[in-house]
């Protein structure tokens, strides 16, 4: 192995790593799960009992916004990592790679909306007046609107990606596409699972991929 190709193989090692930030995602979002339950008022809530939660649950809702925050910030990492495999698998200008990863970052951008309205909800519960804290609430519970376009967009083009350049298994490029479809319909709540399920996979199998015995007898191609 020349110089050349041993400091690629380092390369492409150091990114086997970064696309585990896919299982960080996954994991601090079950934690998420864990630690919010099924008990976030609703957008119709009364005040009185919407003031009540939010004082009475501060500190795992502000644990939960800085969770998710974080799980926001792997999601970017792991979207960056995938948009250099699919954009070396399509080749030329990786339209849809370009596509997959602006997904991906307006989708943390929606997740980081919703996780500065559930901080701020839960931070001033009980130090503001309780139409105040409704009013943080009713936004947090109504930002699914935010995050729905980008997860939509990393979904479809990762999916059409996956399917036409076969990076992936078909199955993966499938279920991605299905999950960006299922984003723009009243089916968003199953549609999460999807994304999270593909996230998980894709990180697992590219890593797998990119063993150090297949990276060290990949073909070295000089660049132009």
């Amino acid at each position: 192995m020349t110089g050349k190709q041993e400091q690629m193989t380092k390369s492409d090692g150091r990114s086997r790593i970064g696309i585990l930030s896919g299982l960080v995602f996954t994991a601090l979002l079950a934690v998420v799960r864990v630690i919010e339950g099924s008990g976030l008022p609703d957008a119709d809530a009364p005040t009185a009992t919407v003031a009540r939660y939010w004082t009475e649950h501060r500190s795992d809702q502000m644990t939960v916004a800085v969770l998710a925050t974080l799980a926001a910030v792997a999601l970017v990492w792991f979207g960056g990592e995938l948009r250099n495999r699919l954009a070396n698998a399509e080749g030329g200008h990786g339209r849809l790679a370009a596509l997959t990863f602006g997904g991906v970052v307006l989708s943390a951008v929606g997740m980081l909306g919703t996780t500065t309205l559930e901080y701020a909800a839960a931070d001033s519960a009980g130090h503001v007046p309780a139409t105040v804290t409704q009013a943080l609430s009713v936004l947090q519970a109504d930002t699914f609107i935010l995050i729905a376009p980008g997860f939509a967009v990393f979904g479809i083009a990762a999916g059409l990606a996956v399917l036409r350049t076969g990076v992936l298994s078909r199955g993966l490029g499938w279920l991605s596409l299905a999950a960006g479809i299922l984003w723009l319909t009243p089916g968003q709540f199953v549609a999460i699972f999807l994304s999270v399920a593909f996230v998980t996979i894709a990180s697992i199998a590219i890593y797998r991929a990119d063993s150090p015995a297949r990276l060290a007898h990949r073909p070295f191609t000089q660049p132009a």
